[in-house]
């Protein structure tokens, strides 16, 4: 594991496919536990977890709102309709 807890790329593999890959798995196991324990996981999550949600979120096209922001009507980077 590398220092950022992510597997280094596979031989063969696109090391940005590989980043992506990784995240989207922590994502998505820490998004079980939540699914399965409730919230009392939330607090047991870890700062890279959060952060691998976080930017699964950014990865999926949502659209970030600063604190104090205005809610922006297009919330996602992904056009309706698929265009």
């Amino acid at each position: 594991m590398s220092e950022a807890g992510f597997a280094p790329a596979r031989p063969g593999h696109d090391a940005a496919e590989t980043l992506r890959d990784a995240i989207m798995e922590r994502a998505a196991r820490a998004v079980g536990r939540i699914d399965a324990q409730g919230i009392r996981a939330i607090t047991g999550l870890s700062v890279i977890e959060i952060d691998a949600m976080a930017t699964a979120l950014l990865m999926l096209g949502l659209v970030p709102v600063p604190p104090g922001g205005r809610w922006p009507p297009d919330r996602t980077t992904q056009q309706k309709g698929g265009e």
